[in-house]
Parts: C-alpha cells; sequence; structure tokens
C-alpha cells in the first residue's frame, strides 16, 4: 500500500535527544519519550519544540528510528481523538506483525500490596508487538491488554522515575475502575500526585511555584536546559524509515557530516 508523505513532515529533519526526566520534573509530567508538533492527538503541543523536529527522550536512544516509524505512523494515521489514533495505530501495529499478539518479556516484578504487583516489561516490545502508543507504564482500564490489577513500567524508564510514574498509574485506576470516573478526570487527578512525589523524592519544581529554576526564561532558553543532542537526517529519511519499519541502523538516516561522526562514535 503506497501511503503519501504528509506536507508537515519536512525532508530536512532533525532529532532532538533530551533528558526527559528533567523536563518531567520542571516543565511536565505529561512529556512523553517522544515529542512532535505536528502530532496534536497523539503527542501533545509543547512551545519549546520547533517545526521539522522529533524530540527523544534519551532514555530511549536504543530504538530511535522505531520511534520515528511511530511518529510517521501517526501523522498518517491521525484521528480526531486521542483513543481514535491508538486504536488505529494498533490496528496497524497487528496487521505489520501478522496479526500475532505476544506476552512482553518481563524482565522483572515486585508486589505492590495485597494483589497488586508492578511488572517491568521490554517497552519496544509492546510497541512492536501490541500497542505503538504504549509509553512509560500503564495499567488495564486503559491498556486492555495488560493484566488486571498490574502495572506495566517499561524497563528503560530510570529507576528514579519509576516510583513517580507507579503513584501515577495507580491512582489513575483507582479513579476509573473504582470511582468510574473518565481517564480525563482521572489523568489530571494522577498528575498532582506524581508532582507531589516528585517534589517530595526527586526534588521538582514546577511553573507558578516558589524557586521554579526557568521563571523568567524564553522557549528557547528552556530547549537548552533539556536538549542532549541533535542529529540531523538525509534528505531521505523519510522513505528509507517506512520502507524499513524502524528496522534500519540510525547511521543509514543519519547526515554525515563531522558532529554526527562523532556523536556516533560516542
Amino acid at each position: 500500500m503506497s501511503m503519501e508523505k504528509p506536507p508537515s513532515l519536512s525532508d530536512v529533519f532533525k532529532i532532538i535527544l533530551f533528558d526527559g526526566e528533567l523536563a518531567r520534573n520542571h516543565f511536565s509530567t505529561d512529556i512523553d519519550h517522544i515529542l512532535a508538533n505536528y502530532l496534536m492527538c497523539y503527542f501533545g503541543s509543547w512551545p519549546f519544540v520547533n517545526k521539522d523536529e522529533v524530540w527523544i527522550d534519551s532514555q530511549h536512544t536504543n530504538n530511535i528510528v522505531y520511534l520515528l516509524y511511530i511518529a510517521i505512523l501517526a501523522e498518517l494515521n491521525t484521528a480526531p481523538t486521542y483513543a481514535l489514533e491508538r486504536k488505529k495505530l494498533a490496528e496497524f501495529s497487528a496487521r505489520a506483525g501478522g496479526g500475532e499478539v505476544k506476552d512482553p518479556t518481563v524482565l522483572c516484578e515486585e508486589k505492590l500490596f495485597y494483589f497488586w504487583k508492578v511488572q517491568y516489561v521490554d517497552g519496544d516490545q509492546v510497541r512492536r508487538e501490541i500497542d505503538p502508543s504504549f509509553s512509560s507504564g500503564g495499567h488495564h482500564e486503559v491498556y486492555d491488554y495488560i493484566p488486571p490489577f498490574t502495572i506495566w513500567i517499561d524497563a528503560a524508564v530510570v529507576e528514579l522515575e519509576r516510583p513517580h510514574i507507579v503513584v501515577h498509574e495507580f491512582v489513575e485506576w483507582m479513579l476509573m475502575y473504582v470511582s468510574k470516573m473518565s481517564y480525563d478526570f482521572s489523568h489530571n487527578v494522577a498528575v498532582t500526585f506524581e508532582e507531589e512525589s516528585r517534589r517530595k523524592k526527586s526534588g521538582a519544581i514546577y511553573r507558578g511555584e516558589e524557586n521554579y529554576p526557568w521563571r523568567h526564561e524564553s522557549d528557547e532558553e528552556v530547549r537548552q536546559h533539556m536538549m542532549q543532542r541533535v542529529l540531523k537526517l538525509r534528505r531521505n529519511w523519510y522513505d528509507l524509515v517506512l520502507k524499513s519499519k524502524g528496522a534500519i541502523p540510525l547511521a543509514q538516516i543519519l547526515v554525515l557530516d563531522e558532529e554526527c561522526i562523532q556523536l556516533q562514535l560516542l
């Protein structure tokens, strides 16, 4: 099936590797592992992300090409709501993988309390084989493929962030399952609990609070705090990634200038 390139995806493109933990501690806990402003429904809109950029959390650098593949699919399968877009992407993923759904690899497991448990799963496997929109964590009320009374956390998430995500997912589940609240309401309440967890354990400070470190800074200055590396892509990056289904080496789509050669050697 031939898919026309969307006009918002430029021939000249940059991947920005950013400090996701810093961003979630000082900007928003909703910052995901991938950000792009042309994907309003799927990833949200962020003032520090420029046009023709995809921002990828440096915790996920091992799968940059596949994350770009997901971003392209999201642009091609855009829908009026987040739920419909997730459904379309999941259906596409199932077709690409032959329709077979496998249980993901559980790298470790811990008891939370009573019959609740937290499983640290191979998040890249979940995104490739089950649901491209799976992010840092989730539970059964949002992701029906997750077993009941179980929280999945992407094992790529650094240990310092894991407890905050567990707090978020449990509060969200409790409001949706016990109180029968909507996802939007439950998510917003869970964000306040996650922010408080980050304040107490990780020293997080958010906009509008005393001693907020970026209070008087512009979007460009905020960008500089979070950015870690900039990778420039070849002009044919879009076609290469789409045809490969994210299975090509990153070096094949990078611009081979002095800066990128040095980055590859790190």
